[in-house]
């Protein structure tokens, strides 16, 4: 964001006010899942105002998961695939832009046993998917994209004990696989991850958010502060303004 391009004229003057800076999105969505998967209640607190995470919670509310939003919190009231209602009908579902809804979502889908067909904006399509696609294919799920971009039918098969995830392109992969699989008791391994230093998505510990909300009986989380290393930059009239 750049004052130049605003609509309206700032003039610099001291900042006399609380900034809040909003949690990550990225923590959020990986909180949703594990939340959607959660035989428990769950409470999620201070979700971010953004577009991907209200994505979710719009495909989280159309495939039968019992949302209930209280301010800047959201309520799960019920666990996929268990709220699923059985459908003939192919279940279109408007998923955005966003890397993690998309791809955290697709896991979430193969453990239930209705057809999804996800319908992705902007850019989205254009992502590298052939990874996921290959993964869902061996764990038995069916996948028909000849006249769809991702459209998806489950269960996955059950009796593998792990699989491995090429990360080359994207960790979001191994982390969509990491976050639903644990429902059914595959573990995920990763290959070809990146560098420690470009290593975000997989940094963020997907067992201590599991064990946050299984050891609270399912009730409450509260979102943390976004990762360390991230920066956002704003103008304020003359004045430059750095979140960490």
């Amino acid at each position: 964001m750049n004052s130049e391009n605003l609509f309206y004229n700032t003039t610099p003057s001291k900042l006399c006010k609380k900034v809040v800076v909003p949690t990550s999105k990225s923590y959020a969505n990986r909180v949703l899942i594990l939340a959607a998967t959660n035989p428990s209640e769950v409470t999620i607190h201070h979700l971010p105002e953004s577009s991907d995470v209200k994505n979710m919670l719009k495909c989280f509310s159309k495939i039968g998961l019992d949302v209930e939003h209280r301010d800047d919190s959201v309520i799960i009231k019920n666990s996929f695939p268990e709220c699923e209602k059985t459908s003939s009908e192919v279940i279109n579902l408007n998923t955005g832009d966003g890397g993690t809804t998309n791809r955290f979502l697709i896991p979430l889908l193969a453990l239930g046993k209705n057809k999804y067909n996800l319908i992705p904006a902007e850019k989205m399509s254009q992502r590298p998917m052939e990874e996921m696609e290959k993964i869902l294919l061996s764990l038995g799920v069916k996948i028909f994209n000849e006249d769809n971009w991702f459209c998806l039918q489950g269960p996955y098969q059950t009796d593998f004990k792990s699989i491995e995830v090429d990360c080359s392109e994207t960790t979001q992969f191994a982390t969509g696989f990491m976050l639903s699989l644990q429902k059914v008791n595959i573990d995920v391994i990763e290959k070809n991850v990146p560098q420690p230093e470009k290593k975000n998505n997989l940094n963020i510990s997907q067992e201590n958010m599991t064990k946050s909300i299984k050891d609270n009986n399912g009730r409450r989380f509260s979102m943390p502060d976004r990762r360390k290393g991230y920066i956002q930059k704003a103008s304020i009239g003359d004045h430059k303004v750095y979140l960490h």
